[in-house]
């Protein structure tokens, strides 16, 4: 099948993964300040938001760089592109976090030597992080490093993800508890499903995967109704791979759907889309921000806990948006014109 190379609906996709996420840690900021989820327990699935950006992670770096597989020549590329993409935003979010630390914030100012490992990534306990969300960019980076060696060596490569993906088939049927971090997390099969997903819609011309999105959306509501009804443990390894499978077939369905037509999305979602890196990093410090003002002014007990709710997730997800127009697009655009050669190359 013939893909364009703009994807909207991808675009799409990632503003509807930051929102589930911005939703569910919004409304834990108000369990954790008031017992109770201000929307009920329907929020609590919005974690699986992340299954979502992992899902779509895996099928956008193999979607852009699979004619790259192999050519070590564009690794100097993919490996700049990849690090403009990741760190500079990462950096400024970290550094204006610890401003905030003493006022918003349960967590303590990181020691020297974590604050470092931190700032490259490395991955730490959870409980140590600044930026709470920043442990699924240790995730990133490593599929990053994986996927380089792909590109450096089609063979090596192949054998690498083979070996990864029988690791994690053994250490999933608790044959073996092999015990790497990252490496052996149920989360990694999520990477893998992105990339099959990636790999149908460039080779497989069958116009019937359109159907994938409702196959994909029917389990997605099936593995979120047995979260809710407490059937499916949602922070469980099989959760990791209903959902990953899930996201995965709604991705071709929604690639499927779109190619060939020109699909009007809502603009809205396409700004969201486009600034989900943003709002993503960036949601817990100002839903910090817009609780704490809130509940200084009196605000939280004027209005039904769900009003609140949305006003802080409103002014959080727009703080986002200016934050990526202002900060984010200004930075990675010049340190793209400065590092990058090759300008035609779409940003992920």
């Amino acid at each position: 099948m013939t893909i364009r190379q703009k994807l909207n609906g991808i675009e799409v996709a990632r503003g509807v993964a930051a929102l589930l996420v911005v939703f569910y840690h919004i409304s834990r900021l108000f369990e954790q300040n008031s017992g109770y989820f201000p929307l009920g327990r329907f929020t609590e699935i919005g974690h699986s938001g992340v299954d979502f950006f992992f899902v779509l992670s895996g099928f956008i770096i193999y979607f852009i760089h699979r004619k790259d597989i192999g050519h070590k020549s564009q690794l100097k590329p993919y490996i700049l592109k990849r690090l403009v993409r990741i760190f500079p935003l990462f950096w400024i979010v970290f550094f204006l976090h610890l401003t905030l630390i003493p006022f918003v914030s349960s967590t303590d100012f990181p020691t020297i030597t974590s604050g470092l490992l931190q700032l490259l990534l490395f991955p730490i306990d959870k409980k140590e992080l600044v930026i709470g969300v920043s442990w699924t960019l240790q995730y990133e980076m490593m599929f990053y490093i994986l996927f380089a060696l792909l590109i450096l060596n089609r063979m090596i490569g192949r054998a690498v993800f083979a070996f990864w993906f029988l690791i994690l088939a053994i250490q999933f049927t608790g044959l073996q508890n092999f015990n790497i971090p990252l490496f052996t997390s149920a989360f990694c099969f999520q990477f893998m499903a992105g990339m099959v997903a990636a790999r149908i819609v460039s080779t497989v011309s069958i116009q019937h995967l359109k159907y994938f999105f409702y196959i994909g959306t029917g389990l997605l509501l099936m593995t979120w109704w047995a979260e809710l009804a407490n059937l499916l443990n949602g922070y469980g390894k099989n959760s990791r791979l209903f959902y990953g499978i899930a996201f995965a077939l709604v991705v071709i369905g929604i690639v499927t759907i779109e190619n060939g037509k020109n699909i009007e999305y809502p603009k809205v979602w396409l700004i969201l889309g486009k600034s989900s890196y943003s709002i993503y990093l960036t949601h817990l410090f100002f839903g910090g921000i817009y609780y704490k003002i809130m509940d200084l002014m009196g605000v939280l007990i004027i209005f039904p806990s769900f009003i609140s709710l949305l006003i802080v997730i409103l002014f959080t997800v727009v703080s986002g948006v200016l934050f990526s127009n202002i900060i984010e697009f200004p930075v990675t655009k010049y340190l793209r014109s400065k590092l990058i050669v090759n300008k035609h190359e779409i940003a992920v």
